[in-house]
């Protein structure tokens, strides 16, 4: 959850007014309202494709694509710290890439990946648990993503949150177990044989 938490798209929803000024575009910084538009829009596709593709395939995908947006938005913060020039679409085609990445992946698979792997006696426990856990590392990444931006450079900010994805795509990969169509004594048993856990 931690990887989920602070993959940056957080951040471009909150800060997006700035970050769109900031990237020398001339578009309005009411184009941020259109998030939610996007996350919608992003959420019910993913939603939709869920079962026909499993979970880990969507989970990657989606942390491979807000990888990507946020090089692509540490790259251009970098030129134009230098003086260079990019097209105003370029960050604002990153910015809505991440968020609908965020939207489709993370946010929505995470909980039902979390909810088909515990059983019923726990599952209303660890999910608050989640849940606070999750908005508790919002508020930490909101709470140290000036003083990194201002000490450290913006770019550098987007660097740090694309290796968080990268972290996040191979947990998904490696160490999260397909959930689909299994029930929790089957991915409990999976779990066991790959780690070697005993009862």
């Amino acid at each position: 959850m931690t990887t989920h938490a602070c993959n940056g798209s957080f951040t471009i929803i909150v800060f997006a007014s700035s970050i769109i000024i900031n990237s020398g575009s001339n578009f309005s910084p009411e184009f941020s309202f259109s998030f939610p538009l996007i996350s919608i829009l992003a959420a019910s596709i993913s939603m939709n494709c869920i079962d026909r593709f499993g979970r880990k395939p969507i989970l990657c995908t989606c942390f491979t694509m807000i990888t990507v947006a946020m090089t692509c938005i540490g790259t251009v913060v970098l030129i134009q710290h230098h003086g260079g020039t990019v097209p105003f679409w370029i960050p604002l085609t990153a910015m809505m890439m991440a968020v609908a990445g965020h939207a489709a992946g993370p946010l929505a698979v995470a909980y039902v990946v979390l909810s088909e792997m515990f059983n019923f006696q726990v599952r209303a426990k660890l999910m608050g648990f989640n849940v606070s856990y999750t908005w508790f590392m919002n508020f930490i990444q909101l709470f140290i993503f000036a003083p990194i931006s201002d000490s450290l450079g913006l770019y550098t900010a987007f660097y740090i949150y694309a290796v968080f994805n990268i972290l996040a795509m191979l947990f998904s990969l490696v160490i999260l177990p397909e959930t689909k169509g299994k029930s929790i004594e089957e991915i409990e048993e999976h779990l066991k044989k790959k780690y070697n856990l005993k009862n």
